[in-house]
């Protein structure tokens, strides 16, 4: 069975720069769950950030979902 890994980044769009990639702890059943959580959580990061510094450092976070195999797939077939 696969399962997916929540990776969050934050970047700074007037520097052209972003953070190292934060991987979740969390793994979801489906893709769709992995990317509702990441708009969810990409919302909630940046609205805990000071407004001021969002809008002048053009702040956003990217988010992506990575497909894993879960740990009993991967005993099975080694």
């Amino acid at each position: 069975m696969l399962e997916f890994v929540l990776v969050i980044q934050m970047c700074y769009a007037m520097q052209g720069v972003c953070n190292l990639p934060m991987p979740s702890d969390v793994k979801y059943e489906t893709h769709q769950k992995c990317a509702l959580e990441g708009y969810r959580k990409a919302g909630e990061m940046i609205s805990e950030l000071d407004a001021g510094l969002v809008n002048k450092n053009r702040i956003l976070f990217k988010f992506w979902c990575i497909e894993q195999k879960d740990d009993e797939e991967k005993k099975i077939n080694t």
